[in-house]
C-alpha cells in the first residue's frame, strides 16, 4: 500500500513538467553570471616611460641621468 502511495506522489510531481522551467532558468543564471565579463570596461595602456639607454657603462634616462 505505501509503494502505491509513493506512486501517486512521483506521478502527481511530474517531472517533464519542470524540465523545461528548470533548464530555463539555469540558462538564464549562465547569462547572467556571464555578463560582467562582457560589460567590463576597456583597459587603457599606460603612459610610456622614457627610454633608458647606456653610454659606456653607464645607464642613463631620457634626460641623461645616470642610474645605479
Amino acid at each position: 500500500m505505501k509503494t502505491h502511495n509513493l506512486e501517486n506522489i512521483l506521478d502527481s510531481i511530474n517531472l517533464r513538467k519542470l524540465a523545461k522551467p528548470s533548464v530555463l532558468c539555469i540558462n538564464a543564471l549562465f547569462i547572467l553570471s556571464m555578463l560582467p565579463a562582457f560589460l567590463s570596461t576597456a583597459v587603457q595602456a599606460a603612459t610610456p616611460t622614457p627610454a633608458l639607454h647606456t653610454s659606456g657603462h653607464t645607464i642613463l634616462d631620457a634626460d641623461n641621468n645616470g642610474l645605479l
